[in-house]
């Protein structure tokens, strides 16, 4: 089972929809955003007829959070004709009638967008990759179940090492993001054979819970979604406990105080990018991510609003989706360098 995800809040007068839809432009930014989430809670839900059942309540509460899943049902329909153009073997995705097997078809085109008007190069070139750890990724992502029974979603760009002895249970994190579901096993169990995440900067260890851990230049990143996560420093004395809903940044020697993390952040785990009123430079680098090449961003445009969930695996089909909306023009001029210009 994988991660529900929902997105931030997102400003009143960022509700224009990305497709132009005078539909969207008359749903409160707050509505958007809850119709999002209801989407990614039916789509990893463990019960999906219930998720399903709380969606009808939803919707029939009022005429807007109508309109807003009828807008997410329309727009789903356009990008998967833009990516069906792009690629003629893509499955077609629609939201119906819930079931089991449908969940997997729904996050491959789910995509709400909303986006406001309010614009320094961007590049990012594809890292070296550790080929030598036991589990990699390049641009796509990997699922492994451990034999313990522990779930783990590589990131793009991401490197592990798996070190299960009878004393404890160790993964090694080199590089790049992870998601982990941890076994369930008793206190004893857990208690004798513990988990334990290894970044450079120090030590994680979860405590019942599925969690993220983030390893950037100088600090590695942890949001807990469910449970807590025991958080040690390299070389400080003592440990602090991260909570559920909460995330932490921490390097060798400091560590930030906690901030309020929604399921938002682990979007990624579903096939999904999620912004809220993310400038178009930083939405650019986080695409950038799922495709290989360049993506250059013009600094006139570089402070442009976007909001919405997006599929990372149809990049190309999003970028020709933003000029829609957005006074950009995007130019290809191979497969590995494109540019995201001002559209005059």
């Amino acid at each position: 089972m994988m991660l529900n995800a929902s997105t931030n809040t997102v400003t009143r007068d960022s509700t224009l929809s990305a497709l132009g839809t005078d539909v969207a432009a008359n749903i409160p930014a707050n509505v958007a955003v809850s119709a999002v989430e209801h989407l990614l809670e039916w789509q990893a839900a463990d019960e999906p007829d219930i998720a399903w059942q709380k969606i009808c309540h939803w919707r029939q509460a009022h005429s807007q959070h109508e309109q807003a899943w009828q807008q997410i049902e329309s727009v789903n329909k356009k990008i998967a004709v833009l990516a069906v153009k792009a690629e003629p073997d893509v499955s077609h995705a629609a939201l119906t009638a819930p079931s089991i097997s449908r969940r997997e078809a729904l996050k491959t085109l789910s995509i709400l967008l909303v986006v406001g008007s309010s614009g320094s190069l961007v590049y990012r070139q594809q890292p070296w990759q550790n080929w030598l750890a036991d589990y990699h990724t390049t641009t796509g992502q990997q699922q492994l179940s451990l034999s313990d029974g522990t779930a783990i979603t590589l990131n793009v760009d991401t490197a592990i090492n798996v070190r299960y002895t009878a004393t404890e249970r160790r993964m090694v994190l080199v590089k790049g993001e992870v998601y982990i579901r941890t076994a369930k096993l008793s206190k004893a169990e857990a208690l004798n054979r513990p988990f334990i995440v290894e970044v450079e900067q120090g030590e994680l260890q979860p405590l019942g819970t599925r969690f993220s851990a983030r390893v950037l230049p100088d600090t590695c990143r942890v949001s807990v979604y469910q449970g807590r996560v025991q958080v040690q420093a390299a070389t400080d004395t003592q440990s602090m406990i991260v909570d559920t809903g909460q995330s932490l940044a921490f390097s060798k020697t400091a560590r930030s105080a906690t901030q309020a993390v929604t399921e938002a952040e682990a979007a990624w785990t579903q096939g999904m990018v999620v912004a809220s009123d993310m400038r178009l430079q930083d939405f650019l680098i986080e695409l950038n991510r799922y495709r290989v090449g360049v993506i250059q961003c013009d600094p006139a445009i570089a402070h442009l609003k976007v909001s919405g969930t997006y599929p990372i695996n149809k990049v190309d089909a999003v970028l020709q989706v933003l000029p829609h909306s957005l006074p950009i023009k995007v130019q290809t001029f191979t497969r590995y360098w494109t540019r995201v210009l001002p559209a005059a």
